[in-house]
């Protein structure tokens, strides 16, 4: 256990860190661009626009957000530009002022991922792949029946599990993961039984095909920030744990393993 002070210690280092977080948010929400936050409040739910219309919604933000569009166009089964996720080599901590500068721009991908992007439209208004729709529902065994088409380690059978669905380039893993927290709105919107809807068990099965565990959508999430993140529920936990271990051994997908 723990002394005392180092409880007090950890409390206040947690305290200062929630602290930092509030303020750059506050900060980088406050010098949003008037353009961003037009686009972001039409995508806000419920959301009524055509899919076509909110996919250029979000392909407006993410380009002032300075998302490469062109790279993401043509990488239609990767993760496309991460180029604004994560800490480059010419990130220099101490420059507060750049970092700052940069933080209205983070937030705009930020806020996208929060409210759910343009999944909604999709799932509503017919937006997406018949096997997309599949992963949405929560219906394993007609997905897995749909993967047992194609053959291992085929390009279609690649290109099945990783293709970008929606503004927000979701892979059907992704989706599923997405569509866990909503169970009876993916009923709802798929026609399948909500006793019936089974995303873990959907999870599961991608990962078993090779799905890949590591994916990353526009804002740069990956499947453990859709299973993990505040609205994580027990199957969403369950389903995070199963991308770990998938994790461990995916660089090796399709390849001959000596142990």
């Amino acid at each position: 256990m723990p002394s005392n002070k180092k409880k007090k210690n950890k409390d206040a280092a947690d305290k200062c860190h929630r602290n930092t977080i509030d303020l750059t948010r506050e900060w980088s929400t406050k010098h949003l661009a008037a353009q961003s936050k037009t686009l972001l409040d039409k995508l806000q739910a419920p959301c009524r626009l055509p899919p076509e219309v909110t996919r250029d919604i979000v392909r407006k933000l993410v380009v002032l957000a300075g998302t490469n569009t062109e790279t993401n166009d043509n990488d239609p089964y990767g993760d496309g530009d991460q180029s604004l996720v994560g800490v480059g080599k010419e990130h220099d901590s101490s420059n507060m002022k750049k970092l700052m500068e940069e933080e209205p721009a983070r937030q705009i991908l930020r806020e996208l991922f929060g409210i759910g992007g343009d999944l909604e439209s999709h799932l509503l208004q017919n937006g997406l792949s018949p096997f997309a729709m599949m992963c949405c529902s929560g219906n394993a065994a007609v997905v897995e029946k749909a993967i047992k088409q194609t053959a291992k380690g085929s390009k279609e059978r690649m290109q099945l599990l990783e293709r970008r669905e929606t503004g927000m380039r979701l892979t059907p893993l992704l989706l599923a993961i997405a569509m866990s927290k909503h169970k009876r709105f993916a009923s709802r919107a798929t026609g399948v039984k909500e006793a019936d809807v089974d995303h873990v068990n959907v999870v599961k099965i991608l990962l078993h095909y090779g799905a890949r565990p590591d994916c990353k959508e526009l804002t740069g999430k990956s499947a453990a920030h859709y299973g993990a993140g505040s609205m994580a529920n027990r199957d969403s936990l369950k389903m995070t744990d199963y991308i770990f271990e998938a994790a461990k051994s995916s660089a090796h997908f399709g390849e001959r393993v000596i142990l």
